[in-house]
């Protein structure tokens, strides 16, 4: 203790020595603040990474369940087609009510159909399989080949046409 006030005393009669001990204190604070504000920016800067990262994550989950059905339903048109052409060529009202209810519970899961006829070609949804001499119809959808459809807005196949040149 004794020698603990005899510092006290040499600080409190010699200005230079508490000078210097107070500008060293004021040193190590403010080391002490920058090595806070970095560790502060790395922190703020690592929970912004977290946040962006599990957003992201919850993005892409929304984005597989959104789309869970489609690899399946891109199976199924196939099958859709072979009863659409049934459908044509087979009066059975069986058949017919079949057809119907396949396309409505996939429509209800989000399948659309591509509506090509008489409209201009689009090739992000059509593909041209041919062409015909049209004065009227030029660029236009004349026949549909193929039947395409889009799934929750993302295309599963491209509608097949002949467009008129």
């Amino acid at each position: 203790m004794t020698n603990q006030n005899n510092d006290q005393q040499n600080l409190e009669n010699d200005p230079k020595k508490l000078k210097g001990l107070v500008d060293e204190l004021q040193e190590k604070v403010a080391s002490l603040e920058k090595e806070l504000a970095g560790k502060d920016a790395d922190w703020k800067r690592a929970l912004a990474d977290y946040r962006n990262l599990e957003r992201r994550i919850l993005a892409e989950k929304d984005e597989a369940v959104r789309f869970a059905n489609l690899i399946l339903i891109a199976e199924l048109l196939p099958i859709l087609d072979n009863l659409e052409a049934l459908k044509e060529h087979v009066e059975d009202k069986g058949l017919q009510m079949v057809a119907n209810q396949v396309m409505e519970v996939l429509q209800g899961a989000g399948l659309e159909k591509i509506e090509t006829l008489g409209r201009d070609f689009d090739s992000s949804c059509m593909e041209a399989v041919d062409t015909e001499e049209s004065e009227d119809s030029k660029g236009k959808v004349l026949e549909e080949v193929t039947t395409g459809y889009r799934f929750k807005d993302k295309l599963v196949r491209p509608a097949k046409v002949v467009v008129g040149k």
